[in-house]
């Protein structure tokens, strides 16, 4: 008999889907928001193609993400999760210098290290879970 998900395991691929799906969106249709509100000044913006590719990494994760969530087994989800918890720690880890390296750095930056150590946090409780109800 096939396990479902467990509701923290779906929580985590929602996320791992969504958000990279609206940070896409925000590249793709407005990249502008990107060096004005999302990586404001004084850090120096990204110019429009890395934008784009970065927007084409995000779509690619979100898709797989939602893949994981639709086949709803541990076997597809723990793959989406690794490659997610890998990026955001690593995004985490290289964010960490900037904002402890640069003066007035904005709070928004902040948010990202913050919330990319709560995410972090939720994959890996998420599989402790899994792993112990398999």
């Amino acid at each position: 008999m096939k396990k479902s998900l467990l509701p923290l395991t779906k929580f985590a691929l929602a996320l791992t889907a969504i958000v990279p799906t609206v940070f896409a969106l925000t590249g793709l249709l407005a990249p502008g928001l990107i060096n004005t509100l999302l990586w404001p000044p004084p850090l120096e913006g990204p110019p429009l193609t890395w934008i784009r590719y970065t927007s084409a990494i995000y779509l690619a994760l979100a898709t797989g993400a939602a893949y994981a969530f639709r086949q709803d087994n541990w076997s597809a989800a723990r793959i989406a999760l690794i490659v997610g918890a890998v990026y955001n720690a690593l995004d985490v880890l290289f964010t960490i210098p900037v904002v402890t390296g640069t003066p007035r750095v904005p709070l928004i930056v902040w948010l990202f290290v913050v919330l990319g150590v709560i995410y972090v946090a939720v994959v890996v409780a998420a599989w402790r879970q899994e792993s112990a109800h398999a």
